[in-house]
Parts: structure tokens; sequence; C-alpha cells
């Protein structure tokens, strides 16, 4: 059976379809930061670039800051980002509240974990 993909594009990302009804799976990068704002604004738009042929990706950024911090941010990131961009708040700290908050928050089947001080080779 021949698979041809089908593509639509709504809101600056690309949907693909396989004609047999097969949907490419999406990825979630989840990043959860605290207290690195400066080192997660060089990240993101590392991370972005390193994905530039990936269509079926999001990214989440887990503030794992006692007050939220980095919403403001990431909002302005997501608004020129062609990936779907989400932003949550995990109050209670320890890098793993903020993955299992990452995990709570996912749809997606795979979950791929970066740390705010990462860089992405």
């Amino acid at each position: 059976m021949e698979q041809t993909l089908k593509y639509s594009t709504v809101n600056n990302r690309v949907d693909s379809t396989l004609a047999s009804g097969v949907e490419p799976q999406t990825v979630l990068i989840a990043i959860p930061t605290f207290r690195r704002g400066d080192r997660l604004k060089a990240l993101l738009p590392h991370v972005v670039k390193t994905l530039r042929s990936v269509h079926d990706v999001e990214i989440l950024v887990v503030d794992n800051n006692p007050l939220p911090r980095e919403k403001k941010p990431v909002e302005k990131f997501a608004k020129n980002s062609r990936y779907r961009v989400h932003y949550i708040h995990e109050p209670k700290a320890g890098v793993s509240n903020a993955r299992n908050a990452a995990l709570r928050f996912a749809t997606s089947r795979f979950v791929a974990f970066l740390d705010d001080d990462m860089e992405i080779t």
C-alpha cells in the first residue's frame, strides 16, 4: 500500500497524517528550570535551531522556582516560535517534581527531558 503524506499549515506548523490514517507521534521536549532565566533564554532558540526540520515537536518549560519567574520570557519566545511552546509552574522544589509535572502535562507518547543548562550538539 502506498503511503503519502498530507500536509496542512496551521499556526505556522505542519501537521502530517499518513494516507493510511496513521499519525506521526509528537515529541514533547520538557525543560525544567530553576532560577536560570538567562540560560533558559539562550537554550530555547538553540533547541529550535537544532530541530529546524522536525515538525511534530512541542516544547514545555517547567518553572520550578517557588515564585513563577519565567512565564513572560517563555510567552514572548512562544509568540515567535514555529513550535507549540507551553509553560507550567511547579512550585514544589526539586527536579523530580518538575519532571513529574511535565509528565502529568504531556499528552504525547514520547517525552524528552533537557536541563536548562544543557547544550544540544
